[in-house]
């Protein structure tokens, strides 16, 4: 059992490192950028906890009302 995983961890692995290639490989006929590789782990562990909660409150906080966006008279 834990071999069938550990080969279907590799296979899943190597197809999505050559899904990635063909995206790019896409992307480069219709002369779009490639993909930007994302490492979502290397995110979570720069985000410190006190950070992740400071920006969930500005993402969820009320709009100030300054008048900076109201039209003139």
């Amino acid at each position: 059992m834990r071999e069938d995983n550990a080969q279907l961890r590799l296979d899943n692995s190597r197809l999505k490192a050559e899904n990635q290639q063909l995206r790019d490989e896409i992307a480069r006929l219709k002369n779009l950028p490639p993909r930007r590789r994302f490492d979502r782990l290397a995110w979570r562990r720069r985000q410190s906890p006190v950070t992740a909660i400071v920006r969930l409150a500005k993402r969820h906080a009320a709009p100030s009302v300054t008048g900076a966006g109201s039209p003139a008279p």
